[in-house]
Parts: C-alpha cells; sequence; structure tokens
C-alpha cells in the first residue's frame, strides 16, 4: 500500500502483524524499532471505538524493504509468546552442577554469581 508521510513522501508499505489490542501493537512496534525497523500501527484504537467489529484490530506496517526483516523480528516474538524455546533460556547451570531459573543472579547452594 501506499501512504504519504507528513513531509509529503510516498512510502510504500506493508502489513506484517495484526495484534490482539492496542497494547500489544505499541509492543510489537518497540521491538521492530530497537532492530532499527521504523512501524507504524494502523487502527490503534479502532478496537476500543467500536468493539463488536472482529476486524478492527490493530495492525503494524513497515516499509515493503523491511517487511522481511521485520517478519523475522515479529516471528521471534510470537515464539517467546508462545514459549517456544523458554525451557532453555529460563534456566543456567551454575560450575557446582545446579541449576536456577534465569531470575536468580547467584546459585543458592555454593553462592557463586551466574555467569555472563
Amino acid at each position: 500500500m501506499k501512504v504519504i508521510d507528513l513531509a509529503g513522501r510516498i512510502r510504500h508499505m506493508e502489513r506484517i502483524f495484526t495484534a490482539k489490542d492496542a497494547l500489544e501493537a505499541a509492543f510489537v512496534r518497540g521491538i521492530l524499532r530497537d532492530a532499527g525497523i521504523d512501524a507504524t500501527v494502523e487502527g490503534e484504537f479502532l478496537r476500543e471505538a467500536i468493539p463488536l467489529v472482529g476486524s478492527a484490530l490493530p495492525q503494524i506496517c513497515v516499509e515493503e524493504v523491511d517487511a522481511l526483516r521485520g517478519r523475522k523480528v515479529i516471528d521471534e516474538y510470537v515464539a517467546k509468546r508462545q514459549g517456544v524455546g523458554s525451557a532453555q533460556e529460563a534456566k543456567w547451570r551454575c560450575a557446582c552442577g545446579e541449576e536456577h531459573d534465569v531470575q536468580f543472579s547467584a546459585c543458592w547452594k555454593c553462592g557463586a554469581v551466574r555467569p555472563g
């Protein structure tokens, strides 16, 4: 789709993600921006204004040249949200052999600080 920005430039945008609500849309836009991808949200507040319309969910748009990279970033977010790979990321093993959840920064058994 073509969009004219505030500076009068024509931007070729592509919708790459439909969020469940405005909060998720803002979060995903932030993830994309952290990855260096400029993103906009369409229909951010439409769902709240018209709650019975199911198709009024916020959509994330990026420039066409960033669409592939943006989808990869979003795929990583969705995988983490669904718990894919979280078992590995949620644990660390101390040199003494004790395994801990990621939120702990020191071993309860020997007191060693988590590496990294």
